[in-house]
Order: structure tokens, then C-alpha cells, then sequence
């Protein structure tokens, strides 16, 4: 079996892609193009998730979910076998909460949903993976499932991929560096269970800490303490050009995900 195709929509920096994978390929570019994005998205799709950080604000489009927000992943497998009969593997398509039969062709990068095998084409399944915040709870929710066209998971009536269907695709992602959290680090999922446990996870406080930071009303440049180093340095990037006479140095943190701004709260 092989991975034929991934869409992506929501997910990071992605607000919607379609990206065609060949039998043999190289996927590289320059930073910042999307590569963590479309490998990090594969191993979540297909239950490889020890291979990827914790689920953040930043991996929904935007960085500011809302309790609607969504990102879904839905991937092409195709390549089962020689002949194109879903009847030779029931693991996948037999029973009422099995994949749907579809057709991928390689010649025009493109599924169909015939009910018949087309001329040219393979047989394949669509896996899908929707995630969502949960501003209440304070925590991600995800869900697998065996996509049959838009739905919304969380919600409608969905087929769940049996986790050893996962295990036949066969997908190894090895990362070039990892970072493993002690085990009631702040980091941790230890953690958050612990403090979740007791009630102790303020999910309301924590939004509205979220958008004071968005959009200051107390704004840290505006302190004395800082007022001196501040017009030092907007000196510095006049005198090289780099700000206008009537431009200021505005303070924003970068990392306002829900984890972040709970660990510094």
C-alpha cells in the first residue's frame, strides 16, 4: 500500500492544500514553506503521533481557535493488492463501519467514487482526521475516521479507523531531533491530566488572558522601565533607516497558544 494523496485544510499555515504523492519522491524546499507541516500531518493522519509535538493553538489556521474551529487531514491509500476487488480485503471494506471503495488514477491525480472499478484506476480508502479546541475543557480533541465526504465528526456519525489497519500502511517518520518530557514536567500530558483531574485547569481565565495579550490594554512598552531602552533602539533603527521618524517599537509575544501562556501564568 502507498499514500497516493493528502489534503490538508486548517492545519498550520495551510488554510487549504491538495498534495499529490508519487510512489518515489523528495519532498524539499526553503524554511517556511510547509514541509514540517505536510510530514507532521501524515503522522498524525496515520497514528504516528509520538513522532509530533502536543496539539497547540499554532496547528489551527490562525493560531486563535474558536470552539468551530477545525483542521482536517484526509488521506488517499491506494495500492492494495493487483487486483481491484474490495471484496479480497474485508479488513478495510467489509461491514457497515468499513472504508467506502474509491478509485485513485495516477494520470489525472485524481479520485473518483464510482461504484465499479473505472478503466485505469486502483482501488483505495480515504482516512480523515479532524481536530478541534474545546475552550471549556481546555484541551484538544481529535478524531479518525473514514472519510465519506464533509462532516463534522465531533457531531455526525463516523466510522472509526481501527488502529491495526495503521499499523498495515507501514509509515515511518524519523525525526531529526526529539525532545521527551519528564514525567510531571510542565510540559507534559502527565501534567495537564493531573491538574485537569482536580479542576484546576482554568479554561475561561486562560481565554481571556489569551486575548488581553492579542490585544493589550496595559502595554508593556509604555512602561517606564522600558521607555529609555526602547528609544535607544528606535535610534539605532532610524539611523540605519529601518524606522520611520514618526514609527514605534511595539512589544507582542509570540507565543500565545493555550499550553504557553498557562505554563507562564
Amino acid at each position: 500500500m502507498r499514500i497516493a494523496q493528502i489534503q490538508i485544510e486548517n492545519f498550520r499555515g495551510i488554510q487549504n492544500a491538495t498534495l499529490v504523492l508519487p510512489k518515489h519522491g523528495v519532498l524539499f524546499g526553503s524554511n517556511n514553506v510547509g514541509k514540517s507541516t505536510v510530514t507532521d500531518g501524515l503522522a498524525l493522519l496515520f497514528g504516528r503521533e509520538r513522532m509530533t509535538s502536543a496539539l497547540c493553538d499554532w496547528d489551527f489556521f490562525g493560531g486563535n481557535p474558536q470552539p468551530h474551529s477545525h483542521f482536517t487531514l484526509i488521506g488517499t491509500v491506494t495500492d492494495f493488492g493487483p487486483v481491484n476487488d474490495p471484496g479480497l480485503f474485508p479488513q478495510w471494506f467489509h461491514g457497515e463501519r468499513a472504508a467506502r471503495p474509491v478509485w485513485w488514477h495516477d494520470e489525472t491525480q485524481a479520485v473518483s467514487f464510482e461504484d465499479a472499478a473505472p478503466p485505469n484506476a486502483t482501488l483505495a480508502a480515504q482516512i480523515a482526521l479532524s481536530a478541534r479546541y474545546d475552550d471549556e475543557a481546555c484541551e484538544f480533541d481529535q478524531k479518525r475516521f473514514f472519510y465519506d465526504g464533509p462532516c463534522n465528526p465531533f457531531t455526525d456519525d463516523h466510522r472509526q479507523v481501527p488502529q491495526n489497519l495503521l499499523h498495515e500502511l507501514g509509515v515511518f517518520l524519523l525525526p531529526s531531533s526529539r525532545q521527551w518530557d519528564r514525567l510531571l514536567a510542565f510540559g507534559s500530558s502527565s501534567f495537564i491530566k493531573v491538574l485537569r483531574q482536580g479542576n484546576a485547569l482554568p479554561g475561561d481565565v486562560l481565554e481571556n488572558l489569551k486575548a488581553e495579550l492579542r490585544q493589550p490594554q496595559t502595554k508593556v512598552e509604555e512602561s517606564a522601565n522600558l521607555q529609555t531602552l526602547l528609544q535607544s533602539a528606535e535610534r539605532e533603527l532610524r539611523a540605519f533607516l529601518m524606522l520611520n521618524e514618526d514609527a514605534h517599537l511595539l512589544y507582542r509575544p509570540t507565543s500565545l497558544d493555550t499550553l504557553a501562556v498557562f505554563y507562564k501564568a
